[in-house]
């Protein structure tokens, strides 16, 4: 069963990275190494997924350059 574009699930995945994302919601599977593996309703292996997350704000406030 392939996760992605869906949100993660911590009984049916296994984050291997989280990754800032801005287009993406904090949350949502944007990458899949592994898909999870299904019998009968009942999990044999966890998907092995990468995780959007928040992007880092940059703080242009704070770093200044100065001219020579």
């Amino acid at each position: 069963e392939s996760g992605l574009g869906k949100d993660f699930d911590p009984n049916r995945h296994s984050a291997l990275s989280k990754v800032p994302t801005p287009d993406k919601k904090p949350g949502t599977i944007i990458n899949e190494f592994r898909k999870a593996y299904f019998y009968k309703d009942k999990l044999l292996r966890p998907g092995e997924v990468v995780v959007a997350s928040e992007p880092v704000a940059s703080d242009s406030a704070g770093s200044t350059s100065e001219a020579s």
